[in-house]
C-alpha cells in the first residue's frame, strides 16, 4: 500500500526511559514501545504513510525523546512473522512456514476500499460481515473471493483475533540478538525462525556499536523461560554472539 515501516531502537538515560517512551507511544505511527535490557533500551515500530520521510520522522522523534544514540532498523529480510500461541505448552504453534517474497503489486482504487473495509474491527453483531458487504455494494461471497486472494498473495498477511498475550498467560516476551556470519545467512535466519517459540524474525542492518544483524522474538511464560530458549538455540545452531 506504499507505507514504509521500520524498527527503531534508542539509547534513553535511564532517568528519562518513561518521559521519553510516553513521548514516542504519542506518535499514531508508533506500535510495539517496549524498554529492553541494553544500552540502546527502547525498541519501538514506526509505520508511516506514502510520501513521509522516514529519516527525517525518526530524527524528530529522537530529539524529542533525549536519545543519545538512534538506530534505524529496517527488515531486509523476513524471516518468520506471525504468533499462534498454544496456551497448554506455552509455545507458538504458528505454521513453519517461509513468508511469501512476491513483488509488490498496484493497486487499483476499488482494491483499496476493500482493503480500507477488512482492516477495521469486527463488529460484535450476529452477521458482522453483512454490513461491510453491503459498504461494498457487494454480496459477501464476492468480498470473501477477494480476501482469499489478498492472503494468498501476502497483501493481507492475515485475518485473525488478536490476543493479548501477557493476559493470556504468557508474561514474558525476549528480543535475542544475533551477530550472525554473513556467510551463513540466510539458513541460520531459517533454522532460528523453525523454533516453535519464535513469533518474529527478521535480517536487520548492522552498526558498529550494534553488530547483530539477526533479530527474533520468542514469546514464554516467564522471563527464565525465554533465558531457557535463548541459551538452548544458542546451543543448537553454534553461535554464541547473541544479547
Amino acid at each position: 500500500l506504499g507505507y514504509s515501516s521500520t524498527l527503531v531502537a534508542m539509547d534513553i538515560p535511564e532517568e528519562h526511559i518513561d518521559e521519553s517512551a510516553n513521548r514516542i507511544s504519542e506518535h499514531p505511527g508508533v506500535s510495539h514501545n517496549y524498554k529492553r535490557d541494553h544500552s540502546f533500551n527502547l525498541w519501538f515500530t514506526l509505520t508511516l504513510p506514502p510520501g513521509a520521510d522516514l529519516e527525517a520522522e525518526v530524527a524528530q522523534l529522537s530529539a524529542g525523546a533525549e536519545a543519545r544514540r538512534t538506530r534505524i532498523l529496517p527488515a531486509l529480510r523476513v524471516f518468520k512473522i506471525g504468533v499462534e500461541l498454544d496456551l497448554e505448552q506455552g509455545a507458538n504453534v504458528a505454521e513453519k512456514r517461509r513468508p511469501s517474497e512476491q513483488p509488490p503489486r498496484s493497486f487499483t482504487e476499488e482494491d483499496l476500499n476493500y482493503v480500507r473495509v477488512l482492516q477495521q474491527d469486527l463488529p460484535l453483531e450476529p452477521t458482522p460481515f453483512q454490513g461491510w458487504a453491503e459498504s461494498l455494494g457487494i454480496r459477501q461471497r464476492r468480498m470473501f473471493v477477494r480476501a482469499r486472494d489478498f492472503e494468498a498473495s501476502g497483501v493481507m498477511r492475515r485475518f485473525a483475533a488478536v490476543i493479548r498475550h501477557q493476559k493470556a498467560g504468557f508474561a514474558a516476551n525476549g528480543m535475542i540478538c544475533w551477530h550472525i556470519p554473513e556467510d551463513q545467512l540466510p539458513d541460520l535466519g531459517y533454522r532460528l525462525a523453525s523454533y516453535p517459540q519464535v513469533s518474529h524474525c527478521y535480517q536487520r542492518p548492522a552498526y558498529p556499536d550494534w553488530p547483530y544483524n539477526v533479530l527474533s522474538v520468542v514469546h514464554a511464560l516467564n522471563r527464565k523461560k525465554c533465558e531457557e530458549i535463548a541459551r538452548r538455540m544458542s546451543q543448537e545452531i553454534g553461535v554464541d554472539d547473541y544479547v
